[in-house]
């Protein structure tokens, strides 16, 4: 495709020896910018691995105009893989700029045969995410959220201290998260609840979304 380019070479030696290189860039006016919502953003990626079949390491990067704003380490041993990242949003290209710091450390891991996930942890400055598979379109996950980042949806005098959610998450039909919610710190005026809790679902199907609370 014009102003795109794709280059993989992956040589795997008869003594076992791995080694690979991949790079990718994507113009900024392209077809495949748009379907991964980049139009604009010259995009670039690059990686590269080395090692043998039950061990190995790899790096990779993820350019936008000129800017790196991820990085990547890789590893694999003992029938286990994992992957570390770092995001960099302070340099994301103003049309991707986020509400929010959206700066993060991921670490990925899980078995390599079979090749499955089974943990992801994120984590921002005032943010953090965990999920573990339990099933076939199915995860444990806990999402906690700061003072600072609830400042960001809180509405003017309504202050919030922490939010965390610990729950179920269930894709095989629609999208139904199923958990327990604990808020703190609640300050307003002529008000102060020092915790507020319980369950709470919010399930998504044929485009309608639907709220159950219970908190006390």
């Amino acid at each position: 495709m014009v102003g795109d380019r794709l280059l993989a070479d992956l040589t795997w030696q008869a003594g076992g020896d791995i080694a690979g290189v991949f790079e990718a860039e994507l113009a900024a006016d392209s077809p495949l910018a748009a379907l991964a919502g980049l139009s604009g953003v010259a995009t670039s990626v690059t990686g590269r691995l080395q090692g043998r079949a039950d061990r190995g390491t790899g790096e990779a990067a993820v350019t936008l105009d000129g800017e790196t704003v991820s990085e990547m380490e890789i590893a694999w041993q003992d029938d286990r893989w994992s992957l570390d990242a770092y995001t960099d949003a302070t340099r994301f290209p103003p049309r991707l700029e986020t509400p929010f710091d959206a700066s993060s450390t991921a670490r990925l891991a899980g078995s390599l045969s079979p090749f499955m996930l089974d943990s992801a942890n994120v984590e921002g400055r005032d943010w953090q995410i965990e999920i573990r598979p339990t099933g076939a379109r199915q995860f444990d996950a806990s999402l906690t959220l700061s003072r600072e980042f609830l400042a960001m949806l809180a509405p003017d005098r309504l202050t919030l201290g922490q939010l965390r959610w610990n729950g179920e998450i269930d894709l095989r039909a629609g999208m139904t998260a199923d958990g327990i919610v604990e808020l703190s710190g609640l300050e307003a005026p002529g008000l102060m609840i020092e915790a507020v809790g319980g369950g709470v679902t919010v399930a998504r199907r044929d485009g309608a979304t639907t709220l159950n609370a219970e908190l006390t």
